[in-house]
């Protein structure tokens, strides 16, 4: 019949996907994406490859997605979702099961993921969060913007800030160090403020928490942190060095 999906091995989709969980989550956290993602409660699906409790907990939460009445397009599109929620982007298993479900088409979907990234976020973060280890990655992405900007702020004043108190001194509308627009004009002024806030708020909010708390981040808020952490990143490339007090 035209337009029929292929055939899917789905217990070789199941397998592939609970051994690699056996390095990238945890049985809580597998638990609580197949409950959000997928529609059908988890069963249990004996398979003697499977050899950790983490591995049985994906491969039942995949073989109970692909046993049940679900269409089969349906089907597939809740296994990559839940698939994407836990491994790293750019899991090789990952790829491969994405191109199972959804066909080459899927080969795009994260391959971009640390080519968007600043690349110096990407080299410093990239083997945290693909270990698994993604508040430390978002802790560290946080950190080394807050030390790019309080190096700048020291040799401009010849004091040394912390955080949001730090980014507020940098990017200050009345003072700055750093500028990020044309302060004549009142979009500029804004543009300016807009960011110190933004600045302040990510070393308040984010940096902070993720240094002193025992945190799990899920994956998808991890990448949205990141991505948040690159264009902070990039908006300190472009910004411009102000002779402190001539503005």
């Amino acid at each position: 019949m035209s337009g029929k999906i292929p055939s899917l091995n789905w217990k070789l989709v199941a397998t592939n996907l609970g051994q690699e969980l056996t390095h990238a989550s945890t049985v809580n956290e597998i638990d609580r994406m197949g409950q959000a993602l997928l529609s059908v409660p988890k069963t249990q699906h004996s398979n003697p490859a499977i050899t950790s409790v983490r591995s049985q907990h994906g491969y039942d939460w995949v073989m109970s997605v692909a046993e049940s009445n679900l269409e089969e397009g349906r089907k597939r599109d809740e296994v990559a979702k839940f698939a994407e929620a836990l491994l790293p982007p750019e899991s090789p298993v990952l790829q491969t099961i994405l191109e199972q479900l959804r066909g080459r088409q899927a080969r795009a979907t994260s391959r971009g993921f640390w080519a968007l990234l600043h690349p110096a976020l990407a080299k410093l973060v990239r083997r945290r969060f693909e270990n698994g280890h993604r508040a430390d990655a978002v802790e560290a992405a946080f950190k080394e913007i807050n030390t790019r900007v309080k190096r700048v702020v020291q040799e401009a004043i010849g004091r040394e800030l912390d955080g949001a108190d730090l980014m507020r001194q940098a990017f200050s509308e009345k003072n700055p160090i750093l500028v990020l627009a044309d302060l004549t004009t009142e979009s500029g002024r804004n543009i300016q403020v807009g960011y110190m806030q933004v600045f302040a708020g990510a070393m308040q909010g984010i940096r902070n928490p993720t240094a002193h708390g025992n945190l799990n981040l899920p994956k998808e808020e991890a990448t949205h942190l990141l991505f948040l952490a690159s264009l902070l990143m990039h908006k300190l490339d472009t910004a411009r060095r102000a002779q402190h007090g001539s503005e």
